[in-house]
């Protein structure tokens, strides 16, 4: 308040209040009964604060009110004194004129209501067609005696706006960003050379009674796990040629293949087509 006017003044031996002066000016903030200091401003100050704002002015209570019964359109009404015409000192991110159904329906007589209700419900039981798709379906008559024109389905949007389980159904998803493949280091080639050959441990486990082919090797300790359908030599055979395949397209070479007596009869068959060495326990 000091950097607004020109000088305040304050005498507790004269009176309890605040003497604000700027330029000849003076307003005296009096004590009031609940021990505050204010100032009642005048009716002339009240409206030229309020054309200020653009508001209407407080009514004065001083001279009788008069009802004056006036044919303003509603939508004017509602447009003008509720909602204000902004500024240009107004933000317009801040401004969020808020529309609800309620107040959509002043604006309508009770027939139009009806009215509306009725398009609502066409559109409900033409299951949710679009509103110009719709209106067509109405002017195009191929519904006789129906009681709802294309005005009542533009007045229903107006009112009830767009329909929620419309909205649901027919909104698309956002597309995800894409999603591109990270470039994959190769091996260095010092390391698959001191990483090959390598010596191939194998045996058969079961796993709630389900035989299965684990392999785990001598330098890099990768276990593999291969289902088998049962323990003949065909299915154990396959079930190796699958993990050699696996090392063959990482460039590692298997020397030796270590195993119990199980394999024993395998190895009697395919060591001729590997080039492996082939250890059987006793």
């Amino acid at each position: 308040m000091i950097d607004t006017t020109d000088y305040v003044t304050f005498d507790s031996q004269i009176d309890y209040a605040f003497h604000i002066w700027k330029g000849n000016r003076e307003t005296i903030f009096a004590r009031t009964p609940a021990n505050l200091c204010a100032h009642k401003p005048t009716a002339h100050c009240l409206e030229q604060l309020a054309s200020s704002k653009n508001m209407l002015p407080p009514p004065d209570a001083s001279e009788p009110t008069v009802q004056v019964t006036a044919l303003i359109d509603d939508a004017f009404a509602c447009h003008f004194f509720m909602h204000p015409s902004p500024t240009p000192d107004d933000e317009p991110e801040f401004q969020f004129p808020l529309e609800t159904v309620a107040d959509n329906l002043k604006l309508h007589t009770k027939r139009e209501q009806k009215d509306a209700e009725l398009a609502r419900i066409a559109f409900h039981g033409t299951g949710r067609t679009p509103l110009p798709k719709l209106k067509a379906f109405l002017k195009g008559g191929y519904n006789k005696n129906c009681p709802v024109l294309s005005e009542d389905v533009d007045r229903a949007a107006d009112i009830f706006g767009p329909d929620c389980s419309h909205l649901k159904g027919t909104s698309t998803r956002p597309h995800p960003p894409r999603v591109r493949a990270h470039d994959v280091m190769e091996i260095p080639r010092a390391l698959r050379t001191k990483m090959s050959p390598i010596a191939l441990h194998l045996d058969v486990m079961c796993v709630n009674g389900m035989p299965m082919l684990t392999t785990v090797d001598s330098h890099i300790k990768h276990r593999a796990l291969v289902p088998l359908k049962n323990r003949t030599t065909d299915s154990l055979c396959e079930s190796l040629d699958n993990v050699l395949r696996r090392h063959n397209r990482a460039t590692i070479c298997v020397t030796t293949v270590d195993s119990d007596i199980e394999f024993k009869t395998l190895f009697e068959d395919v060591e001729d087509n590997m080039d492996a060495k082939f250890n059987c326990a006793p």
